[in-house]
């Protein structure tokens, strides 16, 4: 049996109502008052809650397993749109090699 590390990563939200002369002001307000720890968030501020596997001694995320096969997923179908595109000319007759061999000139 193999060790594997998940992270876990809450993320919290509280919209606070305040008075002020512009959102700049309002936002340093409220910082004030976080730092001074008259605001504090719980778990009723829950927003959502990742949990992300990590595998093996590289400790690749899932979430870059899932992007890095995305990636791998997105180059195929580009090579199957271009394998269809080149029999779609051939069956047009467009002789694409001559047309390639120009470009090259």
């Amino acid at each position: 049996m193999e060790k594997y590390q998940v992270e876990i990563v809450e993320r919290l939200r509280k919209v606070i109502d305040i008075d002020a002369d512009s959102i700049r002001d309002a936002e340093e307000k409220v910082k004030d008052l976080y730092d001074r720890k008259e605001i504090v968030l719980n778990h009723d501020d829950l927003l959502l809650t990742e949990f992300n596997g990590k595998f093996g001694k590289n400790f690749e995320t899932l979430r870059e397993l899932i992007i890095s096969e995305y990636i791998r997923e997105q180059k195929r179908n580009s090579e199957s749109i271009k394998a269809a595109m080149r029999l779609k000319k051939q069956r047009l007759g467009i002789d694409t090699d001559k047309k390639d061999q120009e470009m090259e000139r």
